[in-house]
């Protein structure tokens, strides 16, 4: 029987612990499944046939991968993922539109004719490390509050009063759902933020859009591709790696862990 590793970090486990017992449960039934902690490994260690890495660090899947562990997601996916200049790079390959970006590396400032900017941290997800800056003045007290963080400045979409957009769920290199989300009190329509969500049909423009990026990734495992919505249209915000599930509860009473768990048995088990 293959080993597999459900891989988190304590703080993630602490937050997901019912998701990891479930995926525990059913990944049980093919394979000779542990919840590893990431803190707890040692330098060296006897690698795991599967790794199911749910907690952020592609150099570790990285080593994984060379190790001879099937990783989910991929190395590469993770650190494109992970990396916001490298996501919206991706985009820009794959002809997938999105909001302006500005270099605002060291002392660089964008010009003064584009607020409101969005400034971000490059390895953020989920609303965090954000900001709205509505002049240079505000920009540079965030870059001084996100000191030592890699930062991407973006033209904000939408008026900054209230937000919309669109995760979409992709499992296996095929779109499984999408979810429209919206917040009438903050730009960050974000669900674990208090934004609003519902089912969302993709027109075929859409998914166009959606699989130009999953192309370009290489068919990932299970991610979330996430676009702000403004006049009827897509712009490419960013992916999620270690995408959520929450959402697919609430919104289409999925068990997403099942879901998944089945694909991986399929794509990984003995």
């Amino acid at each position: 029987m293959k080993t597999l590793w459900i891989v988190y970090d304590k703080i993630q486990y602490g937050i997901n612990e019912w998701f990891a017992s479930r995926l525990l449960e059913l990944f049980g039934e093919c394979f000779d499944a542990s919840i590893v902690m990431r803190e707890d490994l040692p330098e060296t260690f006897d690698r795991p046939d599967v790794a199911v890495v749910r907690t952020i660090d592609p150099s570790f899947s990285k080593k994984l991968e060379l190790l001879g562990t099937a990783v989910i997601n991929p190395p590469r996916v993770s650190e494109i993922c992970n990396d916001k200049a490298l996501s919206y790079k991706l985009a820009k390959e794959a002809g997938v539109p999105f909001s302006e970006i500005y270099d605002i590396s060291g002392k660089k400032l964008p010009p003064k004719g584009v607020y409101p900017l969005v400034v971000k941290t490059a390895s953020g997800h989920g609303g965090k490390g954000v900001r709205l800056c509505r002049s240079e003045d505000e920009l540079k007290k965030a870059k001084k509050l996100l000191k030592g963080e890699k930062l991407v400045a973006q033209k904000l979409v939408g008026d900054g009063k209230s937000g919309r957009d669109l995760r979409v769920y992709v499992l296996g290199g095929r779109i499984f759902k999408a979810v429209l989300r919206s917040s009438d009190s903050d730009f960050r329509s974000n669900f674990s933020l208090g934004g609003e969500a519902r089912p969302f049909d993709l027109g075929d423009n859409d998914r166009e859009k959606v699989y130009k990026i999953v192309k370009a990734l290489g068919e990932p495992d299970f991610i979330g591709v996430d676009f702000l919505v403004s006049g009827g249209e897509l712009f490419f915000n960013e992916i999620e790696d270690v995408v959520g599930t929450r959402m697919l509860y609430a919104v289409y009473g999925i068990d997403a862990a099942k879901v998944f768990a089945d694909y991986v048995k399929d794509k990984y088990g003995a």
